[in-house]
């Protein structure tokens, strides 16, 4: 995988959960590439860093 792209609304769906939580995983490290902005709405590119 070389990169991550998250939409984000304003929408609450249950107690949520981490995406990329696991025990014993270390922490990942992005670099933000792009953000798109629709109104509420936002996209967010990251590329994985390191």
């Amino acid at each position: 995988m070389d990169e991550v792209i998250i939409h984000v609304a304003p929408v609450l769906v249950g107690d949520g959960f981490r995406l990329f939580a696991q025990k014993g995983m270390q922490p990942v490290r992005l670099d933000k590439t792009e953000v798109l902005e629709a109104g509420q709405i936002a996209s967010m590119r990251f590329r994985f860093a390191g």
